[in-house]
């Protein structure tokens, strides 16, 4: 009996694959994108009044305000929702190239808002990290009876988990704005992009949530 039992201990001391190391836990991920209803607190959230920001982008015939990057998730945990300003899409005046006064758009379509869940599976299906985070903007907007414009969107943070001795950083970032349909009506475009990371003292790996909206009030998110 003696002797059985020092053999199944060396053989879990000395077989490297006896149990799953970090890298396994993480090695061919799968992501799944679940659009979640929002609790009541959620919309309480979204609903606190922030300011327009700077000029982040500015094309031929439209500005984006707002602040290009900030940071929504340090260690695991979300960063205050109001530390930063929301992303508006307005047009420029013909004439001064300005952009027109954000309190002249008009429209009275109801904010779009949006609750989604990004969860990473290995590939025994096991869940290894999570990102929830609300997505917020008003569509709609014209000027002076032309265009759908996009104010007033942000990322807001929720929360976030990852497996045991793990942590999670993430960032929000304005990759590009734009308009597209007609010139008589057109309709503006943004992209933002969630740069995530989960990381342990032994290593690393980084992914990116990118999300397209629209003036229509369109939300498309992919990775």
């Amino acid at each position: 009996m003696t002797k059985l039992i020092l053999s199944v201990l060396s053989f879990l001391i000395f077989t490297p694959t006896a149990f799953p190391s970090s890298h396994d836990l993480t090695s061919n991920l799968k992501t799944e994108f679940i659009e979640a209803p929002l609790s009541v607190d959620e919309h309480f959230l979204i609903d606190q009044t922030m300011g327009y920001g700077e000029i982040i982008v500015a094309a031929e015939k439209i500005v984006a305000l707002g602040e290009s990057l900030y940071t929504l998730f340090q260690k695991g945990r979300p960063t205050s929702q109001t530390r930063y300003s929301p992303i508006s899409v307005i047009p420029r005046d013909t004439v001064t190239k300005q952009p027109v006064d954000i309190f002249e758009l008009e429209g009275d379509a109801d904010p779009v808002r949006k609750k989604y869940i990004v969860v990473k599976r290995n590939k025994l299906g096991n869940e290894v990290g999570r990102l929830e985070f609300l997505i917020h903007f008003t569509p709609k907007r014209s000027y002076y009876g032309s265009g759908q414009y996009i104010t007033n969107a942000a990322i807001i943070p929720l929360k976030a988990n990852t497996i045991f001795g793990w942590d999670l950083d993430a960032t929000m970032q304005v990759t590009g704005v734009g308009i597209k349909g007609k010139k008589t009506n057109p309709i503006a475009t943004a992209t933002l992009a969630i740069n995530y990371k989960v990381y342990s003292v032994a290593t690393n790996w980084n992914e990116t949530v990118v999300i397209d909206i629209e003036g229509t009030g369109k939300v498309l998110v992919t990775e």
